[in-house]
């Protein structure tokens, strides 16, 4: 019986994921343009080729919270709030 390789798999694998990802990002930069173009902040409309920098930021700030969960969990980093006179 014949068996396709693994590396053509891989391939298959990695262009897929590829379009997954430059299919979810376009799709989400488009809905987000849309909705701004019909609100008064669609001046914002030019900061969409930012949205991968902010997200990569989200799980960088979400994978630490999680490492400082478990390696100092009752440690709190607390903001002050109200201390301005």
């Amino acid at each position: 019986m014949n068996t396709p390789s693994s590396t053509h798999f891989d391939g298959l694998i990695i262009a897929t994921s590829i379009f997954n990802l430059v299919g979810g990002y376009t799709t989400y930069a488009l809905l987000a343009y849309a909705v701004l173009q019909q609100t008064k902040y669609d001046m914002f409309s030019k900061l969409l080729f930012t949205l991968p920098i902010y997200w990569i930021l989200i799980s960088f700030a979400g994978w630490r919270a999680i490492i400082h969960l478990i390696v100092k969990p009752h440690d709190w980093e607390k903001t002050p709030h109200g201390l301005v006179k």
